[in-house]
């Protein structure tokens, strides 16, 4: 696993409506973003009123579903949106864990978004490589070059 960001927050399925703090399905999470795609592991929180734990949960989402990413707001919390293929997931960044669960979740969830798209660039870019008999660009996992025939090894 080659890791390109990591922060902790509340992940949960589906799009969320007013505060996702309190919902049980939600979870406090490492988000991991990698070269294949998020990982979500559960963690314990615990300030205010509020307990999580979220031990023992995982979730992954791979690149080849991720239809798209957007930035939302739920109430007070901004959060980002991840439409895959067949659901739509929320993320609320808190990186660090602030006093107040909202506070700064603007800036995390617009520097996360950022840190998504660079991250799905660099995925994107190291899945082209080059053909060595002609230099031509070739897909990841070809067996042979499109343009001149070359069989890859």
């Amino acid at each position: 696993m080659s890791l390109l960001y990591q922060a902790t927050g509340f992940f949960n399925q589906g799009k969320l409506k007013g505060s996702m703090l309190y919902t049980p399905r939600v979870h406090f999470v490492n988000i991991n973003i990698t070269i294949n795609g998020f990982e979500f592991i559960g963690i314990n929180v615990k300030f205010a009123q509020l307990i999580k734990n979220s031990t023992g949960f995982r979730f992954d989402i791979p690149w080849s579903n991720i239809r798209s990413f957007n930035k939302s707001k739920a109430g007070l919390a901004h959060t980002i949106i991840i439409e895959t293929l067949d659901n739509f997931y929320t993320i609320l960044p808190v990186d660090p864990l602030p006093k107040s669960v909202l506070s700064g979740t603007k800036k995390n969830a617009v520097d996360l978004l950022a840190t998504i798209n660079k991250a799905r660039a660099q995925v994107e870019k190291s899945k082209r490589i080059f053909c060595t008999n002609c230099g031509e660009k070739v897909k990841l996992y070809s067996d042979f070059c499109g343009n001149c025939g070359h069989k890859f090894s």
